[in-house]
Formats: structure tokens, C-alpha cells, sequence
């Protein structure tokens, strides 16, 4: 017999290890498209692709971040999943959606046995495409940016450097779409956690995302800028402090 008040626990667990990914993606970004509009959604999914718990997000992205691991399952097959990898895809024939919008999923294990996965979807701010953000009036995909996966994004939990660097040199703002690559990534953390936390072996630490979430960044690129400089307009009435835009701190344009 199945329990109610346990069932609802778990229920309410899982929808709120969904949430707080929501919360640390948006948190975590680089592009106002994501850490403003909140043009973003992510899932957690049983072993079986079946929706566990997702946030609240855009409609178009609900009730399909599945169909991505369940595609990738199916060409790769089932043994294809690995602790500490995660993959990539933004294929309109697979997703449903533009190029712009990129799913960053991967596999999650506990007590060296798949439990289920964590999936994040979000707009990139640019993916290459033939007028910066997005072309309105394209005839072909091949219009419409780099065109990725499924394939692995990082590998036992290291970076795919090569993976990297295409798409890297493939979009117009390098530094920070790296950078939201780095945040759908590292949003999995309390979901995984939260899904370790509902299973039946209880708290075990979940091995993915991987503890190494550092994006190498490909040669010839220069370093991060710093912060701009306090201004008079920064400061606060009566405070020796200053404190900078969040604008001018989470999204500035990268050199090369």
C-alpha cells in the first residue's frame, strides 16, 4: 500500500530540489536573457526519462527536457551514461525549439547506479548565427548557428577542452556564453542532491555534475576584465562603500 503522506513528501522534495536548480541557474548566469527574462527551465527525470520534478519556467520548455536523454539513450544506448558527464544539445529536429535554446543534462548516480538525471534548458544570448542573437528570417538551419549533440560537454567530470573551443570561436560573446554553459551545468547541484535525498538508499552524495566546473578558456582570449571602477554615481548616500551594477557585474562584453 502505498503511503500518502510519504508520497507527498517526496512530491514536494523533488519539485523543490527543481526550484532551487531554477534559483541557482538564474543566479549563476551570465546573460540578462536568462538572470532577467528567465527564458529558462530545468527537470529532474527517473532512470526511465519520466518527470520527476520540474520548475516553473517558460511553457514551451515544460513537460520535453526528456526527449533529450531519451534521444541520447537511443543512439548511444543505455550503457552510454557515465558518472561525472554531462552533454549538450540544442538541435531543433530533437528539441522542438531554436538553436538559441541549449539543453545541458547528465546522468545521476547513487551508489554507483543511475538514479535518474538532471536537465537544464536556457537561451543563449548568441549561438553563431547569421545576424547577432538570432536570425528572424532564416530559410535554413544552417542559418541559425552552431548546431550541437547530443555530445558530452564535459567527460569524467573534466571539460571537453576541444568541445570548448568550438564554441568558443562559434559565438559572438565567448566569455559569457561559456559562462552560462558553466551555470546550467553547476544549477544540477541541489537537484542532484535532492534526487540522492528521495531515493531509497537515502543522503548518498550524488557524482554528478562534477566537482571540476572550471571552462577552459581557448588561447589568444584575454583574461576577465576587472570591475569598473567606483564613481560617484555608485556610491551610497553616507557610506564610504560602493557597489557596482549587477548589469556591469555578471555580463560584460569579452575581448577577441
Amino acid at each position: 500500500m502505498i503511503d500518502p503522506i510519504t508520497t507527498e513528501i517526496i512530491r514536494c522534495a523533488l519539485l523543490q530540489a527543481a526550484e532551487d536548480m531554477n534559483t541557482t541557474l538564474i543566479r549563476s548566469s551570465y546573460t540578462p536573457v536568462i538572470y532577467e527574462a528567465k527564458d529558462c527551465a530545468v527537470a529532474l527525470l527517473d532512470r526511465d526519462h519520466n518527470v520527476l520534478g520540474q520548475s516553473s519556467g517558460l511553457p514551451i520548455f515544460l513537460g520535453n527536457l526528456e526527449v533529450c536523454t531519451r534521444e541520447t539513450e537511443r543512439r548511444h544506448g543505455r550503457d552510454v551514461w557515465r558518472e561525472g558527464d554531462v552533454w549538450v544539445l540544442n538541435d531543433s529536429y530533437i528539441g522542438g525549439t531554436h538553436l538559441n535554446d541549449v539543453t545541458v543534462y547528465g546522468p545521476i548516480f547513487t551508489g554507483g547506479e543511475l538514479a535518474g538525471f538532471a536537465a537544464s534548458r536556457a537561451h543563449w544570448l548568441d549561438v553563431g548565427s547569421k545576424d547577432p542573437g538570432g536570425s528572424m528570417d532564416s530559410t535554413s538551419i544552417f542559418q541559425e548557428g552552431l548546431r550541437l549533440g547530443p555530445v558530452k560537454v564535459y567527460e569524467g567530470g573534466e571539460p571537453c577542452r576541444d568541445l570548448h573551443e568550438v564554441i568558443g570561436r562559434n559565438v559572438r560573446f565567448p566569455h559569457a556564453t561559456l559562462g552560462d554553459l558553466r551555470a546550467q551545468v553547476s544549477c544540477a547541484i541541489p537537484g542532484s542532491g535532492g534526487c540522492a535525498r528521495s531515493s531509497p538508499g537515502g543522503a548518498s552524495t550524488p557524482s554528478w555534475p562534477p566537482a571540476t566546473r572550471s571552462s577552459p578558456r581557448p588561447s589568444g582570449w584575454n583574461a576577465r576584465p576587472s570591475p569598473p571602477s567606483p564613481t560617484a554615481a555608485t556610491r551610497r548616500p553616507g557610506s564610504s562603500t560602493t557597489t557596482a551594477s549587477t548589469s556591469a557585474r555578471r555580463c560584460r562584453s569579452p575581448s577577441g
